[in-house]
C-alpha cells in the first residue's frame, strides 16, 4: 500500500473501544452482583451495612448500564462515576471482610479477586501516568480501610492469630502485586504501541514526497519491483507512464518558485484523480512523476497517458498559462529488471520532449 496521509483519530478509536469495553464489562459486574444478592446470607453481627451492601451496589450498577444506553456513549463523568462507586462498594466489602476475618476467621479472598479489577478500571478511566496515581490512591484506601477496622478491634483486646496474619499480608502483597503487574503488561503495550507508531511515521516520511504528499522515488522503486516480479511469475501484463512537464523551469521563473511548488502539488492531484484505483503514482523527481500500471498493456496503459496529458493540459490556477506534458509509456517484458522497464518509459518521455512536447510516446 501507498504511504497514506495518517492514521485514523486516536481520541475516536478510544472512544469507541472503552464504549464497548463498558457495554461488555458492566454486565459482567452486574451478574455477578445479582448472584452474590441472592446467594449471601447477611451476618447480623455485621449489622445493616453488610445488608444493604450488595443490593445497593447491584442497583447502582443498574443505573450505571442504564445511563450507558440512555447517553450512548462515555464520558468522564461517567468513567469516574462508575471507578469511584466500584471503589466505594469494594472498601465496605473489605471492612466487612476485615470484620469477619478477626471476629470468626473468616477468608478473606473474595475482596481480594475483585480489587484487581480496579486497578485495571484505571488505565481505562486515566492516562498511563494518571492511571498509577488512582491505583495509589485505590490501594491506600484499601490499607487505610484496613486499619480503620482492626484498629479498633485491637485496642479492644484482639490479637490475631497466624493464619489471620496471613490472609491479611496475602491480601495487602497481592494487591501490591496487581497493582504493578498492570502497570508492566500495560506499560509494554505502550511502549510496543508508540515504537509501531514511530516506525510507520519513520516509514512514511522515506517513502513520501514532502512537497507533494504523494509517495516518492524510493516508494515506487519498491513496487516497481514487486510488481514486476508478480508480472514476471504469472504472466501478467503491465506497464509505467513517466510524465514529464514541458517547459516547467519556465513556471519558476516568471511566477516564483513558490508557484512551482503549487503547481507540482496541483499536479500530482490531477494524476491522481485520473489513473484507476489499482494504479501508483508517485514524484519521480523535479517535475517528473510516475505512475505505475498493473494488469495493464500498452494499447490500455497508452490510453490512459493520453487521458492524462489532455487533463493536465487544463488551466490549474488563475493567472497562469495553461501546461503540457510529454508522457513516455512503457510495458514490462520478459527478464526485465526494473532499471530496464524505467529506462525505456523514460526513452520514450524524451522522444516525446524532441517531438515538441504536449506529447505520448510508447514502446514495447
Amino acid at each position: 500500500m501507498p504511504p497514506g496521509p495518517g492514521l485514523p483519530q486516536e481520541d475516536r478509536a478510544l472512544e469507541t473501544l472503552k464504549n464497548r469495553v463498558y457495554r461488555l464489562g458492566l454486565p459482567v459486574v452486574l451478574l455477578a452482583a445479582l448472584i452474590g444478592t441472592f446467594v449471601n446470607t447477611p451476618t447480623p453481627e455485621l449489622g445493616a451495612l453488610d445488608r444493604l451492601n450488595l443490593p445497593f451496589a447491584t442497583a447502582w450498577l443498574f443505573a450505571c448500564y442504564g445511563a450507558l444506553l440512555w447517553q450512548r456513549r462515555v464520558t468522564p463523568a461517567f468513567e469516574y462515576a462508575v471507578l469511584g462507586g466500584a471503589t466505594l462498594f469494594s472498601l465496605i466489602n473489605t471492612h466487612l471482610n476485615f470484620s469477619a476475618l478477626a471476629l470468626w476467621g473468616h477468608g478473606i479472598w473474595l475482596p481480594a479477586l475483585w480489587i484487581g479489577v480496579l486497578y485495571l478500571w484505571t488505565y481505562l478511566v486515566g492516562s498511563y501516568r494518571h492511571a498509577l496515581k488512582l491505583s495509589i490512591v485505590i490501594l491506600s484506601l484499601h490499607v487505610f480501610t484496613g486499619l480503620f477496622t482492626l484498629l479498633p478491634l485491637w485496642l479492644g483486646g484482639w490479637r490475631p492469630t497466624l493464619p489471620q496474619i496471613d490472609a491479611l499480608t496475602q491480601f495487602y502483597l497481592s494487591q501490591l502485586a496487581y497493582l504493578l503487574l498492570f502497570r508492566l503488561v500495560i506499560g509494554f503495550g505502550e511502549q510496543v504501541t508508540r515504537l509501531r507508531l514511530q516506525a510507520e511515521t519513520y516509514y512514511r516520511l522515506a517513502h513520501t514526497d514532502s512537497l507533494t504528499g504523494v509517495p516518492n522515488r524510493r516508494y515506487l522503486l519498491s513496487e516497481i519491483g514487486h510488481e514486476l516480479e508478480r508480472s514476471q511469475r504469472y504472466g501478467r501484463p503491465m506497464a509505467l507512464i513517466l510524465i514529464d512537464l514541458d517547459r516547467f523551469k519556465q513556471v519558476n521563473d516568471r511566477h516564483g518558485h513558490e508557484m512551482g511548488d503549487r503547481v507540482l502539488q496541483q499536479v500530482a492531484q490531477r494524476i491522481q484523480r485520473g489513473i484507476r484505483h489499482s494504479d501508483r503514482m508517485g514524484r519521480w523527481g523535479g517535475e517528473e512523476f510516475l505512475v505505475l500500471l498493473s494488469e495493464a498493456g500498452l494499447e490500455e496503459a497508452t490510453q490512459l497517458a493520453e487521458r492524462l496529458r489532455e487533463e493536465l493540459g487544463q488551466p490549474l490556477m488563475e493567472g497562469l498559462e495553461p501546461l503540457s506534458a510529454s508522457l513516455g509509456v512503457a510495458v514490462a517484458q520478459p527478464g526485465d529488471t526494473p532499471d530496464r522497464l524505467v529506462n525505456r518509459a523514460d526513452q520514450a518521455m524524451y522522444a516525446a520532449k524532441r517531438a515538441g512536447g504536449n506529447l505520448v510516446e510508447s514502446v514495447g
